[in-house]
């Protein structure tokens, strides 16, 4: 039943986009039937094929792009063919014969741009409506339409403006013009582009500010130049050249618009993206927290159950045993008590970490080698976040030691001022019993650096011969305990 409704919806919509631009528009073009039948089936291919392969799967962007282009170039193609058989337009223009070679490549390049930008603009919008109505929310469909619209009316924009070459009277001086526009829209874009994905992500939130303003500044003098090499092409009347090359001051002030633009367009875009994330780790919090309450449910009664076992072993003379009661029992007491707070001292979670390697090193063979280099000095008042570094050396133990062959963990922890340095390096084995991690651990210490330390940390994570490394690095603050 919802797939019949869903099927009428589609045949209405399409039929009533035909019959206004059948009353609308005054050039049999835009309601030839061929044009409207290739472009749903580009729509379709594309929504149903091409986005769930592709995007849906985070597959790479060029892939897309080349088999969306492969795509309507072939139904251009056959919208050509078929116009050509039927002698509908644009191949047969008011009654004439058909165009001359030069006129139908320009036609056929045309259609091809035209319909990529239209399909791929509906469809955006489909999947930007679809998400909103089924799944109660707003899609990077929506933002790629937006995207892809600005564009084409930019470059319509161009191509209107002077000189103007009609394509039936100067085909050739006209797809010289289509060509030359984008290039032009090339140079302009790439004031938002690169700034957007590039220079902020990579210099600006980095710090790297005099290289940054460098790249920034670069641009105009490059911009500039372009412009003029394109203007001086000898296709331009000399009359021409002298118009067009005035328009390069005025279009370097449309240029600083555009990189105003992506400032506002990407600040405003992390924005959202770290309040969601804020809001993803509240929830993970609130979960974690209830998690915590309900292994909170005795923890009196825990705690006398380890004092009783560990006077019980200081009768029986078993040092391990009261060792190992000892250490498991300042575990529990620092996850229950002060891992409440959303940071501690640095020094306690030291004690922690410390107290988790003794443990460890009870149960592993001499053969394996555990060494601990810890370069803090216990009146530091500096904080961290509580259980930060623990799932790195978790994962050290979990997969850097074997029964069968020699192995190695060595973790190292500095501080210099209020910046800490912390590496472990463990030996990797393959485990053949064992199920294949999926790293969530490690994923929520990236999220949480994320969260807590966007810009004052830097984690690296690699394996080389056999050794996993990883080295990370946190800006951390002082002063007292936060609730």
């Amino acid at each position: 039943m919802k797939k019949s409704i869903h099927i009428t919806i589609h045949i209405l919509v399409w039929l009533l986009a035909y019959l206004i631009a059948f009353k609308v528009a005054h050039v049999p073009f835009f309601y030839n039937p061929v044009t409207w039948i290739t472009g749903m089936v580009g729509f379709y291919i594309n929504v149903y094929v091409f986005v769930p392969y592709y995007l849906g799967r985070n597959k790479s962007w060029f892939q897309y792009s080349c088999v969306i282009v492969l795509l309507f170039t072939g139904l251009a193609g056959l919208e050509f063919f078929f116009d050509y058989l039927l002698k509908l337009e644009p191949v047969f223009l008011r009654g004439r014969s058909p165009n001359t070679i030069a006129e139908s490549i320009i036609l056929f390049g045309a259609i091809a741009f035209l319909k990529t930008i239209i399909v791929l603009l509906l469809s955006n919008f489909f999947q930007f409506i679809k998400d909103l109505v089924i799944y109660k929310k707003v899609s990077t469909f929506a933002e790629i339409s937006l995207h892809i619209l600005i564009i084409g009316m930019l470059f319509l924009l161009r191509i209107t403006d002077y000189p103007q070459w009609t394509p039936e009277n100067e085909p050739l001086l006209f797809l010289f013009k289509a060509v030359y526009s984008l290039l032009l829209l090339t140079i302009s874009l790439s004031f938002f582009y690169l700034n957007v994905f590039w220079f902020i992500p990579r210099y600006l939130s980095k710090g790297k500010y005099t290289l940054y303003f460098s790249l920034l500044l670069l641009l105009i003098p490059i911009s500039m130049v372009l412009e003029w090499a394109i203007y001086s092409v000898p296709l331009f009347t000399a009359q021409q050249t002298a118009v067009l090359t005035k328009t390069i001051i005025p279009s370097l002030a449309f240029k600083l618009l555009i990189l105003l633009a992506s400032f506002l367009y990407r600040f405003s875009k992390d924005w959202f993206r770290h309040e969601n994330l804020r809001k993803q780790l509240e929830s993970d919090k609130l979960i974690a927290q209830l998690d915590l309450l309900k292994f909170q449910v005795h923890p009196h009664f825990l705690f006398n159950t380890l004092n009783n076992i560990y006077s019980q072993a200081m009768q029986e003379n078993s040092p391990k045993t009261v060792q190992s009661v000892a250490g498991l029992s300042g575990l529990m007491r620092y996850m229950l008590e002060d891992c409440k707070q959303d940071l501690v001292l640095l020094t306690r979670e030291l004690e922690y970490i410390e107290q988790y390697i003794n443990l460890q090193k009870l149960r592993i063979d001499r053969q394996n080698k555990i060494t601990t280099d810890f370069k803090i000095d216990h009146s530091c008042a500096l904080l961290i976040a509580p259980m930060l570094l623990i799932p790195f050396i978790e994962n050290a133990f979990k997969h850097g030691i074997s029964t069968r062959s020699p192995s190695i963990i060595e973790m190292k922890i500095d501080l210099v001022a209020d910046e800490l340095a912390f590496s472990v390096q463990n030996s990797v084995h393959e485990h053949k019993d064992r199920p294949i991690s999926t790293g969530l651990g490690l994923a929520n210490v990236r999220q949480r650096l994320t969260h807590l330390y966007p810009d004052s940390h830097t984690l690296t994570v690699d394996q080389r011969d056999g050794i996993f490394n990883v080295n990370l690095k946190i800006k951390l603050s002082d002063g007292m305990y936060s609730n």
